[in-house]
């Protein structure tokens, strides 16, 4: 019976844990944490850069040293003569220089290796925020949908009056109607994507792409973007995958000098006792050894680093273009999208707001028409939907802009902080 009891009470808890409720509002900041902390493959690299960092210190050390032994058969237990053994320990110095070499080659394709996951990360952080932006902004949608059928129903009620007191045709409600229906459709058509954009961000969290998210919280704060020169200047310096390849360059630099070192000999150290001899002067030895190297592989071995050099330098080359061409882009889009969305806060919003009160004002006293009053209605949804959609693309920029620039040293220090609000 205690034993029931027991499990029953950790089988609470247990369940009190699984069902801790969903926060009201999703933040960008908690969902990229969730994300980088659930994905598979950051594990995966992070795990082949220890690899690759626990590989230094076998390029640096010494071979092992060989110890040798060795017997006479038929001197054992033989009256007349002493048992006849040899032993023998060696052990390879190489050329100076070339330990160092190898361990900085490996040193610097680690820290490559490090840039790979930082750039896995970033890439996940990108792809993150422009899934939340899209998570905003159809949230948005959906609730510019709503808000239009409420002011679809007062107008209805005031076409209605004015169809009661003789004013207005019943062909001014009945578009109403009309407009009605197509907001039904809207919905169902929003509703579709924000299904679509659910599983996305569902698969980004690793769950089954139905699982439940909350509504998402206000788009943070963008500031300015900085000039493009500074912009430049941080990614030809942080982008990983530009380290990456720098650092592989010189990686294969130290690669090449050792392959130029390995047409010297190494030096081999070598102590020895033989029993065998009768003089026992003799029997304790010590001696050294040279190998004489062969050009032919040598030759080769050089000719074949001298060649990924040349191939290293190219992919840099090319994608220190790439990243300069598309940052490029990504910079007149951001600022274009900062021109757009100041257009639609400080001047199309608050005419569409007036133009709308105005027409509404003008029907209700008889002076103005019913498609006027419609048609300054559609407007107004127009823009706040343009304005969503201006502050979503923005924030999906303003996020490639970070990736391509590196992103935030440290994980406290964001390009957004505070809340932006349409």
């Amino acid at each position: 019976m205690p034993r029931i009891s027991l499990f029953c009470l950790l089988w609470t808890m247990v369940s009190i844990t699984i069902a801790q409720p969903l926060p009201e509002h999703l933040q960008v900041s908690t969902l990229v944490a969730e994300v980088l902390n659930r994905n598979p493959d950051l594990p995966a690299m992070r795990a082949a850069w220890q690899a690759a960092k626990a590989k230094v210190d076998q390029e640096r050390s010494f071979d092992d040293p060989v110890l040798s032994y060795g017997f006479a058969p038929r001197t054992i237990d033989r009256k007349g003569l002493d048992f006849g053994q040899t032993a023998a320990l060696s052990l390879r110095l190489p050329w100076p220089g070339k330990l160092a070499l190898a361990g900085q080659a490996a040193e610097l394709e680690a820290d490559a290796a490090g840039n790979d996951v930082e750039s896995v990360r970033l890439h996940l952080i990108e792809a993150t925020r422009s899934a939340f932006a899209d998570w905003y902004f159809i949230h948005r949608a959906l609730e510019i949908n709503r808000d239009d059928r409420k002011l679809l129903k007062q107008i209805r009620r005031l076409a209605e009056l004015r169809y009661a007191s003789g004013s207005a045709s019943r062909q001014d409600a009945l578009q109403v109607k009309v407009e009605t229906a197509l907001l039904d459709h809207r919905q169902i058509v929003l509703e579709r994507r924000r299904h679509k954009i659910l599983a996305r961000l569902n698969t980004l969290l690793l769950r089954t792409p139905d699982e439940p998210l909350p509504p998402p919280d206000t788009l943070p704060k963008t500031p300015a973007v900085p000039p493009l020169d500074h912009l430049r200047d941080l990614a030809l310096g942080r982008h990983p995958a530009l380290r990456a390849l720098a650092v592989r360059r010189q990686a294969n630099q130290r690669r090449e000098a050792l392959a130029k070192r390995q047409f010297f000999p190494d030096l081999t150290l070598r102590t020895a006792y033989n029993s065998l001899w009768n003089d026992e002067q003799k029997r304790l030895s010590v001696g050294a050894s040279i190998n004489l190297p062969l050009p032919g592989r040598r030759r080769a071995r050089l000719d074949q680093v001298r060649a990924q050099g040349l191939r290293l330098a190219s992919q840099w080359q090319s994608q220190r273009a790439r990243i300069l061409e598309v940052l490029q882009r990504r910079y007149e889009e951001v600022v274009e999208s900062e021109h757009v969305i100041r257009l639609y806060r400080k001047r199309l919003l608050p005419l569409a707001e007036d133009n709308l009160a105005t027409a509404r004002a003008d029907y209700a006293s008889g002076a103005g028409d019913f498609v006027d009053l419609l048609g300054a209605e559609k407007h107004l949804s127009g823009v706040r939907l343009q304005l969503a959609r201006s502050l979503s693309e923005h924030f999906r920029r303003m996020a490639a802009l970070e990736r391509l620039t590196g992103g935030p040293k440290d994980p406290a220090v964001e390009i957004f902080a505070g809340e932006e609000r349409p």
